[in-house]
């Protein structure tokens, strides 16, 4: 039985893009109409002509959280709501 590849290891070909970019360097993706900005860890935002629905059909690791961003759960550093009440 072959061990399971963490699908966030993985690299994805990008059209457009000359090389497959890693997963594991997509910070996240940003909505803009029919194209996305795809935000990588240490290089430039790159516009892609693929909408958001297409990436996250293709990322299903990835998670919409919000109607123009999918991001890489992997740079989750921590969770807040802002509606919670706190105690003093």
């Amino acid at each position: 039985m072959a061990p399971a590849v963490n699908p966030l290891e993985v690299s994805i070909k990008i059209p457009g893009c000359e090389s497959p970019i890693p997963l594991n360097t997509i910070v996240r993706l940003q909505g803009f109409g029919n194209y996305s900005w795809l935000h990588r860890q240490v290089h430039k935002p790159l516009l892609i002509a693929k909408s958001l629905i297409w990436f996250e059909q293709l990322l299903p690791d990835f998670v919409r959280v919000h109607k123009s961003d999918l991001i890489n759960p992997g740079y989750v550093q921590s969770l807040a709501n802002p509606n919670a009440l706190t105690l003093e």
